[in-house]
């Protein structure tokens, strides 16, 4: 740039002027970091976490039902918070950082909050008072959702005298410990992918034979 009149003119002035594109969050992600991504949970108060983000100066955070309607929006200056749901459902959260130039994309994740107990299993084999041989395969009917057993196996019928229990996401379980002649009892209680155990289920009896 120069000053000009009719009868002269000043030297040139040059300046530079620098684009600053680093502070541009419009092509950057957050990474969350927990709850981790479809997770189940049976506490209604969620703690949620996710990476700082370099030249973000807030972070935009919400949450959604399963609808996609709006539930909470805050803004943050640190990268955690607190939600408390107030009912069971399937919700979605995200985060977003911001500055004064522009806001990141919104990272997004979905949390289920159940809960109900899963209903008892339905015990399938041996039939009760069935005479079978070792090993005994017992085997169970779950609902949809249950993504463990736990198995009792006792030596008498007021379920005083535990001789297995054990841990299962099959189905069934194979007992192979028992003696000849003798009595067994045997019950199976659910977990679900939330946390919640059912009740038990009925007992049945079995008895080892040659």
């Amino acid at each position: 740039m120069r000053a000009e009149n009719n009868s002269s003119f000043s030297i040139y002035t040059t300046n530079n002027l620098t684009i600053d594109t680093t502070q541009n969050l419009s092509q950057q992600s957050i990474i969350l970091y927990l709850p981790s991504d479809n997770k189940y949970s049976n506490v209604y108060q969620q703690n949620f976490t996710w990476q700082t983000m370099p030249f973000a100066t807030l972070y935009r955070f919400e949450v959604l039902d399963t609808l996609g309607q709006l539930l909470f929006s805050g803004s943050l200056n640190n990268n955690s918070t607190n939600y408390t749901f107030d009912a069971e459902g399937t919700y979605s959260w995200r985060v977003s950082g911001q500055n004064d130039f522009s806001p990141s994309p919104f990272s997004t994740r979905k949390i289920f909050i159940d809960l109900t107990p899963p209903a008892q299993p339905v015990l399938l084999l041996p039939l009760n008072n069935d005479s079978v041989s070792l090993p005994v395969l017992l085997t169970w009917q779950n609902q949809i959702g249950v993504n463990l057993d736990s198995i009792f196996i006792y030596a008498d019928t007021n379920l005083t005298q535990l001789v297995e229990s054990n841990f299962t996401s099959f189905s069934q379980y194979e007992y192979s410990n028992g003696a000849l002649n003798q009595d067994y009892f045997w019950l199976v209680k659910s977990k679900d992918a939330a946390g919640n155990w059912g009740t038990v289920s009925g007992k049945r009896k079995f008895i080892i034979a040659e």
